[in-house]
């Protein structure tokens, strides 16, 4: 490790630990109990359990998410049928895309320590390997999650990651895909999406994300 590399290093982790220690950014004391899922039957909502993953989380039922599992990824989703041109398809083809995906996020658990998370998300490195700085990362907190967020997208496409601290060597990953047909478009085009039958607004979307995190109870047994 050359000067350079080392002095990103020990300044990025210095940061890191400091957040962790005075600003709460890891939330031990809920991720070493067994969760309580009753606070989780909330009228109109449905709960989801994953008995791989040990967690469960609640949603509410009248926007018809589909969710679904599979090698340790918890998928849940909402589209609705229309046909227009990809904003972030990056080939030449034109090709139209079919519905519009209103709802994406993904949810999983990693088998890791924080300080692996910083290194591997938040650590920017060259094509040397060699870290050249640090991506902005922004602390978030809900319900009982507290832990911070990055953009891993590019132009408005592309997912928010979150990481939360669940267990002494886990940590909740949570990506979610706004979507991109949203991004910056005018007020008219914005009038014409809201038209379309039960398609989810992003401030629906975002609300919907929320009350998932805000709900989320883990290391079940």
């Amino acid at each position: 490790m050359n000067r350079k590399t080392f002095l990103w290093t020990a300044v990025g982790l210095v940061i890191f630990w400091t957040l962790i220690h005075l600003g709460g950014l890891w939330v031990y004391a809920f991720g070493n109990t067994r969760a309580n899922t009753a606070s989780l039957q909330l009228p109109g909502f449905k709960v989801y359990r994953s008995k791989k993953l040990g967690l469960a989380f609640g949603y509410p039922e009248r926007y018809g998410l589909k969710i679904n599992e599979k090698d340790g990824v918890v998928t849940i989703e909402h589209t609705v049928p229309f046909e227009h041109f990809d904003p972030c398809d990056r080939t030449a083809s034109n090709q139209k895309s079919k519905k519009i995906y209103d709802f994406y996020a993904q949810i999983s658990i990693l088998n890791k320590t924080p300080t692996e998370i910083f290194r591997e998300e938040v650590m920017e490195v060259n094509d040397n390997d060699l870290v050249v700085g640090v991506k902005n990362s922004v602390r978030v907190t809900y319900g009982e999650l507290d832990g911070f967020r990055l953009y891993n997208g590019n132009l408005g496409c592309g997912p928010f990651s979150y990481f939360f601290q669940v267990g002494d060597e886990k940590v909740l990953r949570v990506d979610r895909w706004p979507a991109s047909e949203f991004r910056e478009v005018p007020e008219e085009e914005k009038q014409m999406y809201s038209r379309l039958r039960a398609i989810i607004m992003p401030e629906n979307e975002q609300h919907i994300f929320e009350e998932i995190l805000h709900s989320m109870k883990w290391n079940l047994q």
